[in-house]
């Protein structure tokens, strides 16, 4: 897989030029985007370093040049950070997982700085490379760094259910389509009249011969994406004729999708207009970008077809769009994008036909599908309706996972993993079915013959014999969605109370910046879920009795109903009061404010943290504040509920000590009642982890009017 992603590394040569070029990048399948180069001649009188001529090199994708001038740079004795980061890209680009990883590793354990975003695609590839252990270690230090627990423990979760499902397979063969694949880059199939219309780099054909015009793609030397028909197709049908028709073009064509009748064809393409925004001078040549557009032909007589069409006219230059599928009826038309107002890096989105012909403005296909990861490569199944897509975001092995979901429009079932052996450590994606005993996927997964190959799924017909009886999962992942009610956006920073029945046990969590919130519980127990937040009314689910036989994450959707303050109009309308930037019920966590085990007094870097608050309550005179204290799970309630009380009341002294009004402060102590993470009583977790919800947060409890 060839994979571009962008990390802020601090010690980039080309600094913003890099990152431009970075976030413009394109993976010829994968992302959304293409890069385009327009080289220019270099004066014979340079004689650059060996460092800029493997950035230059880098720069332009020619990863097999930089990469053993970088493993040179590398033998010296001083060595610089973004040497690292290129040698193990360059290797991951050129599908050397290994070496990529050593490099990773290298560069993470000596910039003790680096971004936690590249510590978790590190970790990421490490996990493709079935290294759980040391994947899961990167995990935590991710988790330490950027504070994201849902991404981490979902990351974590991930693999290890892939190794308990690669211990227990599904009952599905995989077997590689040796008939068409080759040892380029083969994927992306569609079904004609029982039979493949796929995507591959080999040449392209013109009436069952070879081109002889093919362009090469800068980026590996291969020809660029077209479409290819299987050769049991007999020759001069009129498939081939509309494929030489839309394989016409300077850059990558493919994959395509068929209406039920085969009267109209979406296929898509690169963006033939370059987006300028991109482009960026350096030295001698300059980088321009191209996106993805989505065009459709359709029949206009019994031999003859329309010109290409825009789905969506004129947005090539601002977002990519891709990978059209239809539903049943035709009337929606699914496909991915990139496109602002999404849930992440890319979604899936639909448009639904109109009465004159016409297809709709994009709608987003909603949170049951999309995450804040990458969704791509929709599929759907002509014979259930179910769409088939891959995903970065949901729970899944590695790379690329295959999930399954029942529904239309935004409104979807929970996303199932189609688990292993569909689905690998690597990239798995575009699941096309046929009929409930054969599929096919693509997949980049090892002892292939290319890059990318196309496999057949097959699952043989039921026996009656007996079935092995699998083990049943314990925990269960209940993922709640919090809502206004009014205006159906997310709601952040509301707090979701997951209460057990059973047990009578409580665990609170609040919502990131899309409304969701991810508690792992026990099957063998019932709960109800409460969200609430200041200003809005309440809302709860009914009991709730995981399955966990059936699914590994179960969807709770909530929603939060705005009051509406009753305002009396005044008689008489003084000036204009200056308004405080705080209100009742403001809170923010102090970070790094930490205590050590069953202690409560100030450490020196707790110190510096009470400092800046000082600051803040003298700059802001007008409020008044609670010190809430919280510690770990270790130890008695009763005990806990001590010792953040007095943690609480030796932050609120040290805040008095330094001239702050005694009247303005509260002290308060909740013990372990509002863990930060799922580190509850029994749970086994390291003192990082735990240290974490050692914490004091602040909430506003008064504001006084100001002059």
């Amino acid at each position: 897989m060839n994979l571009v992603l962008v990390f802020d590394l601090p010690n980039l040569r080309e600094e913003q030029l890099v990152q431009d070029i970075f976030n413009a990048a394109y993976s010829m399948k994968y992302s959304l985007f293409l890069l385009i180069f327009i080289s220019y001649t270099l004066s014979a009188q340079e004689q650059p370093s060996l460092d800029k001529i493997a950035d230059r090199h880098f720069i332009k994708y020619e990863y097999a040049l930089a990469v053993p001038l970088y493993e040179r740079l590398l033998d010296q004795r001083k060595i610089k950070n973004d040497w690292l980061f290129k040698a193990a890209f360059c290797y991951e680009s050129m599908l050397q997982y290994e070496r990529a990883v050593y490099w990773y590793q290298q560069l993470l354990q000596k910039d003790t700085i680096v971004e936690p975003d590249l510590i978790l695609h590190a970790a990421d590839l490490m996990k493709t490379l079935q290294k759980a252990d040391t994947a899961i270690y990167w995990y935590q230090q991710y988790l330490l760094k950027s504070g994201d627990s849902i991404r981490a423990l979902q990351r974590i979760q991930g693999t290890v259910k892939g190794i308990e499902w690669m211990n227990h397979p599904t009952r599905h063969e995989i077997m590689n389509k040796i008939d068409i694949n080759t040892n380029l880059s083969d994927w992306g199939s569609s079904l004609y009249k029982d039979e493949l219309i796929y995507v591959s780099e080999q040449k392209r054909k013109i009436n069952g011969a070879y081109a002889n015009n093919n362009r090469i793609y800068s980026w590996n030397d291969n020809p660029y994406l077209s479409l290819q028909v299987t050769n049991r197709l007999k020759q001069g049908a009129l498939i081939h004729e509309i494929i030489q028709k839309m394989n016409d073009y300077d850059y990558h064509v493919g994959p395509v999708a068929f209406t039920k009748n085969l009267d109209t064809l979406y296929y898509t393409r690169t963006y033939r207009k370059a987006n300028d925004h991109f482009q960026k001078p350096f030295k001698r040549f300059r980088i321009a970008t191209r996106h993805l557009e989505i065009l459709y032909i359709f029949k206009t007589g019994v031999n003859t077809w329309s010109k290409p069409k825009e789905l969506i006219s004129g947005k090539g230059t601002q977002f990519s769009i891709g990978h059209a599928t239809l539903s049943q009826n035709g009337d929606v038309l699914y496909f991915a994008s990139d496109m602002p107002g999404g849930y992440g890096k890319t979604d899936i989105w639909y448009c639904e036909k109109e009465a004159n012909g016409n297809w709709s403005a994009p709608k987003n296909c909603g949170a049951l599908i999309n995450t804040p990861d990458e969704e791509a490569f929709p599929v759907i199944d002509p014979n259930s309706g179910d769409i088939y897509f891959a995903s970065t975001g949901h729970i899944g092995m590695g790379g690329y996972d295959i999930f399954q979901s029942s529904g239309s429009r935004s409104t979807w079932s929970h996303s199932e993993n189609l688990l292993y052996p569909i689905n690998s450590t690597y990239d798995d994606f575009y699941f096309v079915v046929k009929n409930q005993y054969e599929m096919y996927l693509s997949s980049n997964r090892p002892d292939g013959k290319g890059s990318d190959d196309i496999y057949a799924v097959l699952l043989p017909i039921p026996k009656q014999d007996k079935q092995a009886i699998l083990p049943k999962p314990t925990t269960l992942v209940i993922r709640t969605k919090v809502l206004n009610r009014q205006t159906q956006e997310p709601i952040s920073s509301s707090l979701v109370q997951m209460t057990n029945l059973l047990e009578n046990s409580k665990v609170d969590h609040e919502t990131n910046e899309d409304g969701l919130t991810y508690h792992v519980v026990p099957c063998n127990s019932h709960y109800r879920v409460k969200a609430s937040k200041t200003f809005y009314e309440s809302d709860s689910s009914g009991l709730i009795f995981p399955d966990c036989s059936k699914i590994d994450t179960m969807d709770v959707l909530l929603y939060l109903n705005p009051f509406t303050p009753k305002i009396d109009t005044p008689k008489i309308v003084g000036p204009a009061k200056r308004v405080s930037r705080f209100k009742v019920g403001d809170t923010f966590v102090l970070n790094d404010l930490y205590y050590d085990l069953d202690k409560y007094n100030i450490r020196a870097d707790a110190a510096k943290i009470l400092d800046s608050l000082v600051t803040i309550l003298n700059t802001y005179p007008e409020i008044d504040i609670e010190l809430s204290s919280h510690t770990d799970s270790r130890a008695s309630d009763a005990y806990n509920d001590k010792l953040s009380q007095n943690r609480a009341i030796s932050a609120v002294n040290y805040l008095i000590k330094h001239g702050i009004d005694k009247k303005r402060l509260q002290a308060r102590g909740y013990g372990e009642k509002r863990l930060r993470n799922h580190c509850a009583d029994g749970v086994k977790c390291s003192e990082a982890l735990h240290q974490l919800n050692r914490r004091t947060e602040v909430r506003v409890t008064n504001v006084r009017a100001l002059d």
